[in-house]
């Protein structure tokens, strides 16, 4: 499944978008790692995918909804976090 994610900036704000319905733990972990004063994610941004469960979530709910609906594995929201981070530092080289 190929996903499109972005991220951008202006000045000292950074912006990630995603067209999935990512966990709270998962946009607070991008926030943190972000070098940017503030920065926002917006899930469900030009579509909607599924949700992407955190890891936690496939190993103690395993019968909840998100799990059972999602499209994706476990250990990608992990992995989509690093990612953004990722590309919000890139976004501050010069």
């Amino acid at each position: 499944l190929e996903v499109p994610f972005y991220a951008i900036s202006f000045g000292d704000i950074g912006f990630v978008t995603a067209p999935y319905e990512m966990f709270t733990e998962s946009a607070i972990a991008i926030k943190e790692g972000s070098p940017f004063g503030t920065t926002f994610v917006a899930t469900c941004a030009n579509g909607s995918y599924s949700y992407i469960p955190s890891t936690p979530t496939f190993d103690y709910e395993v019968d909840s909804y998100e799990v059972r609906s999602t499209k994706f594995v476990k250990g990608t929201a992990e992995l989509l976090v690093t990612e953004y981070i990722s590309m919000l530092n890139q976004l501050t080289e010069k």
